[in-house]
């Protein structure tokens, strides 16, 4: 195998790991790590077999960035759906709502 190509593979694993801990902050670093090289790849290509094997570690990554991506969307769908149940409606005497502002997120800092 070559070593851009062995290079790779190891960024891949250490992507999974990431993805596995859930460190998604992580994962910018990685992808400007596999575009350098997948374009040194052309100047050292791997063999028939290694890049059955790359493509087969891509395929795996690819699958858990996208379970990632549902986890957030869903995260953030379940943060959504709490925040529009928490707030209420009054009623005046009369039967008409009034929808109080929703109290606003305040970050208080210490010294």
């Amino acid at each position: 195998m070559s070593a851009p190509a062995d290079a790779l593979r190891t960024v891949l694993e250490q992507e999974r790991q990431s993805l596995l801990r859930g460190a998604l902050d992580e994962l910018e670093a990685f992808a400007a790590r596999k575009q350098d090289l997948v374009a040194a790849l052309a100047d050292a290509p791997p063999t028939r077999a290694a890049t059955a094997r790359l493509r087969a570690e891509l395929k795996r990554n690819a699958a858990l960035l996208q379970a990632a991506a549902e986890g957030v969307r869903s995260a953030r769908d379940t943060l959504d759906t709490r925040r529009r149940a928490a707030r209420t409606a009054l009623y005046h005497a009369d039967g008409s709502a009034q929808i109080p502002p929703a109290a606003g997120h305040k970050v208080e800092r210490k010294a």
